[in-house]
């Protein structure tokens, strides 16, 4: 930008020919496996492979997004319960120095012992 406004438009489109060729508008099909639609091209920007590009990259992000979860439950949402505990009373005693492990295995707790934990 500095070059245009010293005065240098070496590259700069700035004739009514280029313009002209920059901003035609032209109508125009784009064929997609053995059928025919039409497109819009500006310049040189087709309008409906941008539209299928978006959709596309939508589509494939989704399909990531989906697989990426899948994978992070399988890894860090599995425990085994047989090892988790509660405590039996809340608030725990839990002394400084002195803490004891919880004393209500998880598969033993009673509905009313979740609800509370």
């Amino acid at each position: 930008a500095e070059m245009a406004a010293a005065g240098n438009l070496v590259d700069w489109c700035v004739t009514s020919e280029c313009f002209d060729a920059a901003f035609r508008v032209a109508a125009s099909e784009i064929t997609l496996g053995g059928m025919t639609a039409p497109d819009v091209v500006i310049g040189d920007f087709s309008v409906l492979r941008f539209l299928l590009s978006v959709a596309v990259a939508g589509v494939v992000t989704n399909v990531a997004m989906r697989i990426a979860d899948t994978i992070a439950r399988l890894l860090f949402t599995h425990f085994d319960a047989t090892k988790c505990s509660l405590p039996s009373v809340l608030p725990w005693p839990d002394p400084p120095g002195n803490s004891a492990p919880f004393d209500v295995p998880v598969p033993e707790a009673s509905a009313e012992q979740l609800g509370k934990f």
